[in-house]
């Protein structure tokens, strides 16, 4: 036996209030945190784990009460709240097996955040679960061979484009930000908006022509159905009283989303992959960082919720290199989003299981999924996924499993095998 890791993501903790709230709005159930609570403990007890590491979107900062403003990280009311998140009394059972895995050895329980719990640091964490490794970006583990994201990074509508630095200004958050707010304003007033109103309306704007422009155009939409144009979003959380943005005001960031991205995190991603991202497919932007030269065999991603196993060959590699390269200088076709779909459809991750994805590659992406409970009530229940990841001297074993209340018996969804040293 070789030495495992364990990563989980998109766990979306809530408050009391949240639960409490009529009509209550939560994306992880009593149920699922029991579950989840079961699968730390065991592999607490796994003498062969060497860490379990959770990739962001644990406390759902954005969610909040509706009424209540987020702020930066070391705010007062974030602190509370995050505080109120942790200490929900259904989470009683998780809480207890979480410290016990800060506990069991240093370095083993790793947390870093997503865009959900962006106004996290080391100090709250520190404060929640004493012993825990806080990562504020992404991490390599094993020699550089495994590297470990939540994946928001990538996203068009989710990067941070500037972090606080005391000035108030709309891109001080991202346009994600923005959106689940809305939503969360929209549905503690009865208005049932959800995951899958974005996803209506995002596959509704895949047919235009204008990407450019896009989220403003999505926001527009989400916030006429929401009925909150007139409505300010309340940013009072960011150090002044009565602050806010009108959708007027935050429209206004989104239209130069495209352009700064091309301007400031082109060398990472071109702006058409970031926009892919948002659809979901986080696997482009994983196999640009290989065609980059980063050192990792193994990237472990979260923030899509599709759990997905994809290998990635070293003879594809010029292949997508092109792709990369038209992506970055090319003027966009006219039918833009179904044109770059159709050119990267080789490289896109497909929700596991997967009978057809090879058992081996050069390079492997893997996407925990997620524990929440549904996006919506008249969602099915996803399955509760991790990724597991064996490594030895000579080669890393990356399952992705369905976890249903026992360690040892949970589905194998995908596995494949790379190498350990770099090709």
């Amino acid at each position: 036996m070789g030495r495992v890791h364990y990563f989980i993501s998109d766990i979306h903790l809530s408050s009391p209030a949240s639960y409490n709230a009529v009509p209550p709005y939560f994306w992880l159930g009593a149920d699922r945190a029991q579950l989840l609570a079961r699968f730390v403990e065991e592999v607490v007890q796994d003498a062969d784990a060497k860490g379990l590491h959770i990739l962001g979107d644990c406390f759902d900062q954005w969610l909040l009460p509706h009424d209540v403003a987020p702020g930066p990280p070391g705010n007062a009311d974030i602190r509370r709240e995050t505080f109120a998140i942790f200490e929900n009394p259904l989470y009683a059972p998780l809480r207890d097996s979480l410290a016990r895995a800060a506990n069991r050895a240093e370095n083993f329980l790793h947390f870093t955040p997503g865009n959900h719990d962006m106004f996290f640091d080391k100090e709250l964490l520190e404060a929640l679960l004493p012993g825990a490794a806080f990562h504020p970006r992404g991490y390599f583990l094993e020699n550089d061979t495994i590297f470990a994201e939540h994946g928001h990074d990538y996203s068009l509508a989710n990067a941070l484009e500037n972090p606080w630095n005391g000035e108030l200004s709309p891109d001080m958050c991202p346009p994600g930000f923005y959106i689940t707010r809305t939503v969360t304003d929209a549905v503690s007033r009865g208005i049932p908006l959800g995951y899958e109103d974005n996803q209506r309306i995002m596959n509704a704007l895949r047919e235009e022509d204008s990407p450019e422009t896009s989220l403003v155009r999505f926001f527009r939409l989400l916030t006429g159905e929401a009925k909150t144009r007139d409505r300010p979003i309340r940013m009072d959380g960011f150090g002044c009283r009565d602050c806010s943005f009108l959708p007027e005001e935050v429209e206004t960031f989104f239209s130069d989303s495209w352009k700064n991205w091309n301007a400031s995190k082109a060398a990472r991603i071109p702006a058409v992959f970031a926009a892919i991202c948002d659809y979901a497919y986080l696997s482009p932007a994983a196999f640009a960082r290989r065609v980059g030269g980063t050192p990792e065999k193994v990237a472990i991603m979260g923030h899509t919720h599709r759990p997905a196993l994809k290998p990635f060959r070293n003879r594809d590699r010029e292949a997508f290199a092109r792709i990369l390269r038209a992506a970055r200088t090319s003027p966009l076709p006219e039918d833009f989003i179904n044109s770059i779909f159709t050119e990267l459809g080789p490289y896109l991750e497909k929700t596991a299981p997967d009978p057809e994805a090879p058992r081996s590659g050069d390079y492997l992406y893997a996407n925990c999924g997620t524990w929440i409970s549904g996006e919506s009530p008249s969602d099915p229940l996803p399955p509760a996924t991790f990724v597991r990841v064996e490594t030895n001297d000579s080669e890393l074993r990356v399952e992705l499993r369905e976890y249903r209340g026992r360690l040892l018996d949970s589905p194998v969804l995908g596995e494949a095998l790379t190498n350990a040293s770099y090709s």
